[in-house]
């Protein structure tokens, strides 16, 4: 029986031992799992919060880098306009890949995942906006077009997206190092649990301590490099804040000033020590409405686009606005608020130069004389001015929003709507048109119209300029019916005319017939009485004798002249193309061999041709130069000088001489039937030459004029129109 109580020792050494293994393993089992947590936690940090806290403030980086490139590109030389858009392009596509990263690993977050759809869809805008108006703009050298679109809504959502990616990634940040905190606690509970538990295994404990020792080091050290690491993200983080060129700051939940950035030290104007700590609302124009607007962070959460005005130092006030977002600790309860300052005093000035701008043109548009209509896309219609409305005896205010087709009859609106669709194809139109007034009468109008279209090119309505044009319109009226009376009279005179004409030439021939014949009578028994009577006569008998006869002779070319410039008036014109050079030089050969005795010079310029019945204009050339032929006479050598040119559309033609000249106080005598400015005795002729000429210019639609002085020759001109028609006198 010795052997029980050593056995009964052993079993105890055995249950002792038994449960020293329950007690190692169960230690050994909880520090596994506190090991395996800790690496969980950090391999949950490594691969989520972290991971996207940093994909978030790449983009935001990238988004102030994209704001400040686009500004340099405006001001830069424009030969780096070229790699600089290369470079926000590329910068554009790593963003794609970023943002479509971050999209997979917030796929379960749908607060998260709804901010950056917001986010992306902002970002599509503001590229689009970016690729087809702010860099042709820029491209074009319309910079000030391009910065008003890039610092309005181009800056806008930049605001919004950079609000965004800071927003999620300081809330990430702060998940990673809840993560972390939680890592370090659940190791700290493992390792008290070890250590209680140790006390009672210190054989396992003196046995394991060395592993056990060397696995806690190394997951301390992991958890210190780790916290070193969001030592330098929240780094990273601050500088980003303090590169934002927009005002950032926290205000505490008193109202009190925690953080601020450095635009927020420029913009106030004051240290960043005395801004610390002192009361947010103090800084603005209106203190109760900034303390209103923070209530409103604290009950809704956040607030967007809240206008306030800050007073600098100086006196000088910045118009702003204000988006502000409430922060919130891992319980939920409110640390403060979070403020994103935009400085828009420039666009505020710009929008009250043009609301002055736009009343000062209201002003100019409402005292127009003119009528100023416009419509849109649906015909309705959105402006009157005052003249308007009176020209169709409405207020403005009853004409606003009434369809145009209202105001006329559906003639006339059948009209309008074919104008309207020219005007939807960017014509611009100007044509007559007849409205109705509010009392039914009916009013003329000129008017002349303008399609307006957007940026995109669809079309927005129209613009029209109306003038009252009802007294014009009736004055056409009375002149029309004044032009028909005087049309049938003047076709009433010129029948009678014509047959006034048609007696007067049987008159002249009949004249001409009856005078020949005692002409010649005169002339022949004058030439008798000379040559049968001559010895009986004495010399003075003998001068009157030829006197007489001289005078028949003188006589009958009168009577052929004057039957020749009657004929001009019915004899049918032959229209043709004329050589007006071929003519004058043939004539001046003819002239110069019928006198070989005289020194004649004739100088013929190129002419013009022109159209005409070619023997009239002959007979022009023959007329003008016979005229220069016998006005030469008393010199030593003639020169006589033709030429022509084309002037305002009319073919000008010329002869020059260095004859007898003329008084130009007689100059309107020359074209006058029988009129001569010399005696016969001087020069031969009639008086009929010169009227020939202008009676067939006439008929050409054209004039005859003459310069000269007494004894230094004389020019004649004559012009036709330069588009004589191809028929038809």
């Amino acid at each position: 029986m010795k052997w029980l109580p050593n056995l009964s020792v052993q079993r105890k050494l055995l249950a002792g031992f038994g449960v020293l293994i329950a007690l190692l393993v169960i230690v050994s089992a909880m520090a596994y799992r506190g090991m395996s947590e800790i690496r969980a936690s950090q391999q949950e940090l490594y691969e989520d919060n972290f991971s996207v806290a940093n994909g978030l403030l790449t983009l935001r980086n990238n988004i102030n880098a994209e704001r400040l490139d686009v500004l340099a590109m405006m001001e830069g030389n424009p030969s780096e306009r070229e790699w600089r858009l290369k470079d926000l392009n590329e910068r554009y596509r790593e963003d794609d890949a970023v943002m479509e990263r971050l999209l997979i690993q917030l796929r379960d977050e749908p607060e998260a995942l709804g901010k950056l759809n917001e986010l992306k869809a902002l970002r599509q805008q503001f590229l689009e906006t970016r690729s087809t108006q702010v860099m042709p703009l820029i491209f074009q050298g319309k910079i000030a077009e391009a910065r008003r679109l890039f610092l309005g809504v181009q800056f806008e959502r930049q605001a919004r997206m950079r609000a965004i990616a800071t927003e999620l990634g300081e809330r990430k940040t702060a998940e990673a190092q809840h993560a972390l905190r939680k890592a370090e606690q659940a190791a700290n509970t493992y390792l008290a649990s070890f250590v209680a538990l140790g006390g009672a295994a210190v054989l396992a404990a003196l046995i394991l301590a060395s592993f056990l020792n060397r696995t806690l080091a190394r997951h301390i050290e992991e958890s210190r490099q780790l916290q070193a690491r969001l030592s330098e993200n929240s780094a990273y983080t601050r500088s980003l804040v303090e590169t934002s060129p927009d005002p950032l700051s926290v205000i505490g939940a008193d109202g009190r000033i925690l953080d601020i950035n450095k635009a927020t030290v420029e913009i106030t104007g004051l240290p960043r020590e005395e801004i610390l700590g002192s009361d947010f609302s103090i800084y603005f124009t209106e203190p109760e409405k900034a303390r209103e607007g923070y209530r409103q962070v604290l009950a809704q959460g956040s607030v967007r686009d809240y206008p306030l005005r800050l007073r600098q130092p100086s006196g000088t006030i910045r118009e702003m606005l204000y988006n502000a977002t409430v922060l919130r600790n891992d319980k939920g309860d409110i640390l403060g608020v979070f403020t994103t300052g935009r400085d828009v005093t420039e666009r505020k000035q710009i929008e009250v130069a043009l609301a002055e701008s736009e009343a000062k043109y209201r002003r100019l548009v409402e005292n127009l004389y003119e009528g100023i209509w416009m419509i849109d896309q649906d015909n309705k219609t959105v402006f009157v001015n005052r003249r308007l409305a009176e020209l169709l005896g409405y207020e403005a205010e009853e004409m606003l929003g009434r369809n145009l087709m209202e105001f006329m009859d559906e003639k006339a609106a059948e009209a309008a709507r074919r104008n309207l669709a020219w005007g939807h194809q960017g014509v611009r139109a100007e044509y007559d048109f007849i409205y109705r007034c509010k009392n039914g009468n009916p009013i003329w109008t000129h008017i002349v119209t303008t399609p307006i279209f957007d940026d995109q090119g669809r079309y927005q309505g129209a613009l029209a300029g109306v003038i009252d044009i009802t007294e014009r319109k009736r004055s056409e009226e009375e002149i029309g019916r004044l032009n028909a009376t005087l049309e049938q009279r003047v076709a009433e005179r010129t029948g009678e005319l014509a047959a006034s004409n048609k007696e007067l030439e049987h008159f002249a021939y009949s004249i001409a017939h009856d005078l020949r014949a005692p002409l010649r009578a005169i002339n022949g028994f004058s030439r008798k009485v000379v040559a049968g009577y001559a010895e009986k006569l004495d010399d003075e008998g003998r001068r009157l004798l030829r006197v007489v006869s001289d005078n028949a002779v003188l006589m009958g070319e009168l009577i052929d002249d004057l039957l020749a410039f009657s004929h001009l008036g019915r004899r049918e014109m032959a229209w043709g193309p004329v050589d007006m050079e071929s003519l004058a030089r043939s004539v001046a050969g003819e002239r110069q061999s019928a006198e070989p005795e005289r020194a004649i010079e004739f100088a013929i310029a190129p002419l013009p041709p022109t159209r005409g019945d070619s023997a009239m204009l002959r007979q022009v050339w023959a007329n003008l130069l016979d005229n220069a032929l016998k006005f030469t006479r008393g010199r030593p050598a003639a020169r006589i000088e033709a030429g022509g040119k084309i002037e305002g559309g009319e073919l000008i033609y010329w002869v020059r001489d260095n004859g007898a000249g003329f008084d130009m106080a007689y100059a309107g005598k020359l074209f006058g039937v029988f009129h001569r400015l010399h005696r016969q005795d001087e020069f031969e002729g009639t008086g009929v030459g010169l009227a020939i000429a202008q009676r067939i210019l006439q008929r050409h639609g054209g004039r005859i004029w003459a310069e000269g002085r007494p004894d230094a020759g004389a020019t004649f001109y004559f012009a036709l129109p330069g588009d004589l028609p191809s028929g038809a006198a």
